[in-house]
């Protein structure tokens, strides 16, 4: 599979979103065989590590609902795909994204990114200067 994808587990509930920002207008049956071995796996962990760890806790196999959400926003490119799920984690509020990623935002948050891991605490190099002119904080 390509790209990064957000899901989104509520035990509670017993429901899966599965928010695939390169894929936003392609129909469920489509989506589920994309997602179908990450649904699995996603669905998987909840079980192992709350039944390891919480002896009372009963996250059952069977029963949950799988949710595709679409239109969350326009397509991406899946080489953008990551910088979305930044977005979706910081403005996904449980039913909808909060507000629409721009594509100057997006821009932006590309050369934030690019500065942060250039700038990372340990690095031996200098900032190179075109760095300081590209991204303003």
């Amino acid at each position: 599979m390509d790209g990064f994808s957000f899901y989104v587990v509520d035990v509670e509930e017993k429901t899966l979103v599965v928010m695939d920002p390169a894929e936003t207008s392609i129909h469920d049956d489509e989506m589920s065989v994309k997602h179908e071995g990450n649904v699995t796996q996603v669905l998987k962990m909840p079980r192992t590590v709350l039944r390891n760890h919480f002896a009372d806790w009963d996250v059952p196999e069977l029963g949950w609902s799988i949710i595709y959400a679409y239109n969350m926003n326009e397509p991406c490119n899946i080489e953008d795909s990551w910088i979305y799920l930044g977005h979706y984690w910081s403005t996904y509020n449980g039913l909808y994204l909060e507000r629409q990623l721009g594509e100057y935002e997006l821009a932006y948050l590309k050369k934030q990114f690019e500065y942060e891991v250039i700038s990372m605490n340990g690095n031996k190099g200098e900032l190179p200067s075109f760095m300081i002119e590209e991204v303003l904080f």
